[in-house]
């Protein structure tokens, strides 16, 4: 990789977690959710879309070690937002599932990410079509990492 090339790679690197910092506090990331991160919103999203799941497969799919998908499933755990439960069959396999209140949580996250949207002008001055544009940039980037994890 040339130099250019890498300092643009920083570049986009620098301006992903400088959005994701910034949709912490504009999205809401507060303790009352129970919710302070990025990572454990979308964990909550990510178990309402497939429920059920192995301690290892969620660990694959997020990209977390043993130890620390441990950790951040306790931190969920004990916010009560998802319950573990030892596979019948096979003892070893724990499971992942929403609880009750991680599935209303779930359940009201579109309505209160709307309002929480509506309390900010950011997307006022910005044309559809741009947000548009990062949308589908985002989804051409999620395409191609999501193929090359695969390979």
């Amino acid at each position: 990789m040339d130099k250019s090339n890498e300092t643009l790679l920083w570049e986009y690197f620098n301006l992903v977690l400088k959005v994701m910092r910034l949709s912490s506090g504009i999205f809401g990331m507060s303790p009352e959710d129970k919710i302070t991160t990025i990572l454990q919103l979308q964990a909550v999203i990510f178990l309402k879309e497939n429920p059920g799941l192995t301690v290892g497969e969620f660990a694959k799919e997020f990209h977390m070690s043993s130890p620390a998908v441990t950790q951040f499933t306790q931190r969920l755990v004990k916010s009560g937002l998802i319950k573990k439960e030892i596979d019948s069959k096979d003892k070893r396999a724990i499971h992942l599932l929403l609880t009750k209140k991680g599935k209303i949580y779930s359940k009201t996250l579109p309505e209160n990410f709307t309002k929480k949207i509506n309390n900010i002008d950011i997307f006022y001055y910005m044309p559809e079509e741009d947000i548009r544009t990062i949308m589908n940039i985002f989804k051409r980037f999620i395409k191609k990492a999501e193929a090359k994890n695969n390979e």
